[in-house]
């Protein structure tokens, strides 16, 4: 029987560009609350900026995957990254509330757009008898982000300052767009499946586990958007190595799961 094979070019070049990807917004799950902090901004606006991401990737996830019935994931990934390099170069510039407020919309927007298109790509492109086993492949690229991200993130802002640390995501962002630019372009355009279209919009037989997801985000959001100022509060002289040390559990957790 032959070899399904699952490293290909495209896997391989989808996987590092998800690495850089994600390793920008796990960078900054440590440092914005504590640089938002010291721009003055209250713990409620704080919280708002945090989640901002989030609730505008997620209200588009489901329009974004309607129209890759359609529309090529590459271009999707590729306008992802590209709002992800506009959104980390901003933060240079961006002043709390709402001009961050409005980067913070536009980088969920690509973080939808990309990962969206990202993961779809992955599971068109593999044989589906190894599906499974490609994805949860790919899913290391997140894991590995997350566990290296915070503790880079609290270094530059230790060492560097918050400038360093926009200029590395920028520069982050811009290694995932010079990756994805190197996928295959896609002979034709997608065929949309006639079935998909009396399909409901939400899925019923989905929103157990989305309600599950939604209760663990919950907690989880609510933790890593404060816990860096709570580690701060604790004592004059709180270095670098007791904050990652603290932080890690955090972040070692989606890693395990």
């Amino acid at each position: 029987m032959t070899t399904q094979k699952i490293l290909t070019r495209d896997f391989i070049l989808s996987f590092f560009a998800q690495f850089t990807s994600s390793f920008v917004f796990f960078i900054l799950i440590p440092t914005l609350p504590i640089y938002l902090a010291s721009k003055g901004s209250s713990k409620a606006e704080i919280g708002l900026l945090i989640g901002i991401f989030s609730v505008s990737a997620l209200v588009l996830r489901p329009f974004v995957g309607r129209l890759l019935l359609r529309i090529p994931e590459r271009k999707f990934m590729l306008a992802g990254t590209i709002l992800y390099v506009f959104s980390s170069f901003t933060y240079l510039f961006a002043m709390p509330f709402w001009p961050l407020f409005l980067i913070r919309m536009i980088h969920g927007i690509g973080l939808a757009f990309f990962s969206t298109a990202s993961f779809t790509l992955i599971a068109n492109i593999i044989p589906e008898a190894r599906r499974g086993q490609s994805l949860g492949y790919y899913h290391l690229a997140i894991n590995f982000a997350f566990v290296l991200a915070p503790y880079l993130g609290m270094l530059l802002i230790d060492q560097f300052n918050f400038n360093i640390l926009f200029l590395v995501c920028t520069a982050l962002s811009l290694c995932s767009l010079f990756i994805t630019t190197q996928l295959s372009k896609p002979q034709g355009v997608p065929l949309e499946n006639p079935s998909a279209k009396k399909q409901p919009f939400l899925s019923h037989e989905a929103m157990p586990s989305a309600i599950m997801a939604f209760m663990v985000n919950v907690i989880w959001g609510a933790i890593t958007a404060f816990f860096p100022l709570y580690a701060l509060s604790q004592g004059e002289g709180f270095q670098i190595s007791d904050s990652f040390l603290a932080f890690w559990p955090s972040c070692m957790l989606p890693a395990l799961l």
